[in-house]
């Protein structure tokens, strides 16, 4: 309040100078002056007390760093007609195209590699889809060597990390027996005993229950594929370069939740980072349709160079899960310098030719130009 005693002497002074006045105009004019002083001070004061803009927070600002690709790796994977792997391909066999323009491979390998996989496995599958699952559990455990990493992860509604990084089978193999069995056949359709025996009796006397419910209306469990899948290839991402990044799918692959990570962006993380999803579906496809259910496991599979496998017999998938890992173990690899005379962010499309006929080639569908990694990525 310093400034207003100021200004009251200011106006006393001035007060003084005036010719002298009737009392009544000093008095409205003393009066005008300590109302306009009162008001400045009162003024001062609520801006003294107003607080200042709260700094915008930075914790959802992840550290990364963007890097122009100077170099860009495609692993390969060659089939002939019956789905058996080829394994006598030379470089001078492969031709690489980069959106339609024909590129020189630099690298050429067929090394095996360790791999580093996230086993993501649906939890709202069917009873029977479990069961046969539980069934085929050594199978899938014993398919990955003691070379590989291994991380499990589960998913419904929100994804939940069963075990990390580090972990060696059997460890895996215990808590995936332990997950099935907890998690029974609860996600399977309603209706029960009732109605899968014939109707029920008293005294053995059927009795009248009328007609089974209908579940048409029923919505299928909330599944967020995409949201696990992001998650997953948060945690892969930062596994070693030298080897294999892969997402192994265990699901249906309906998509029914609404979720927080888009396909684009969750591709983005995928490619980024040379992680190939794979999945694996044991389950007939549900009764319960509805609009909002999207399968994106074979889009993924796709986009990523992966593949996608399915039975519903336990037979064929014990010998599903080794032949997966030994695909993507065994792939060819092959690296190019890209011709292009900008470096900007748009996607690149990339078409891998094989000289030999009847053949199906597995690759990724393309890569960004320029890449998005963490500072921990970088070192590694």
């Amino acid at each position: 309040m310093g400034s207003g005693n100021g200004e009251v002497d200011m106006a006393m002074r001035s007060l003084r100078s005036l010719e002298p006045q009737s009392d009544l105009v000093l008095m409205r004019t003393l009066f005008g002056i300590l109302a306009a002083v009162l008001l400045s001070g009162t003024l001062t004061l609520a801006q003294s007390k107003t607080p200042p803009p709260e700094a915008k927070s930075d914790q959802s600002k992840m550290p990364r760093i963007v890097v122009t690709v100077r170099k860009v790796v495609v692993p390969v994977t060659v089939k002939d007609g019956k789905g058996h792997l080829i394994n006598d391909l030379k470089k001078t066999d492969f031709e690489i195209l980069e959106d339609g323009v024909s590129q020189e491979i630099s690298d050429f390998t067929t090394d095996p590699r360790a791999l580093s996989a996230i086993l993501l496995v649906d939890t709202a599958m069917s009873g029977r889809a479990e069961r046969l699952l539980g069934e085929t559990l050594t199978s899938l455990t014993e398919s990955f060597s003691e070379f590989d990493d291994l991380a499990v992860y589960t998913f419904e509604d929100r994804v939940d990390k069963l075990v990390g990084f580090g972990t060696n089978r059997d460890i895996a193999y215990t808590k995936l027996k332990k997950m099935v069995g907890a998690s029974g056949s609860n996600s399977s359709v309603p209706g029960g005993p009732i109605y899968g025996g014939g109707p029920p009796s008293i005294n053995g006397r059927p009795m009248d229950v009328g007609p089974p419910p209908n579940y048409g209306a029923l919505k299928p469990p909330l599944k967020r594929i995409t949201d696990a899948i992001f998650a997953a290839a948060m945690d892969c991402k930062n596994q070693p370069k030298d080897r294999r990044k892969v997402i192994l799918v265990i699901s249906d692959g309906n998509d029914t939740g609404k979720n927080e990570a888009s396909y684009q962006g969750t591709l983005r993380l995928l490619l980024d980072n040379d992680i190939a999803v794979y999945g694996i579906s044991n389950d007939e496809a549900p009764l319960l349709r509805h609009v909002e259910m999207t399968n994106v496991m074979p889009k993924f599979a796709a986009d990523t160079g992966g593949s996608m496998f399915s039975s519903l017999k336990r037979e064929t998938l014990e010998k599903i899960y080794p032949a997966l890992t030994e695909q993507v173990r065994n792939q060819y690899e092959l690296a190019y310098t890209p011709k292009r005379e900008t470096d900007d962010s748009v996607f690149k499309s990339i078409e891998v030719k094989v000289n030999r006929p009847g053949v199906r080639v597995i690759a990724r569908q393309g890569y960004y130009s320029v890449s998005v990694v963490t500072p921990t990525q970088e070192s590694k």
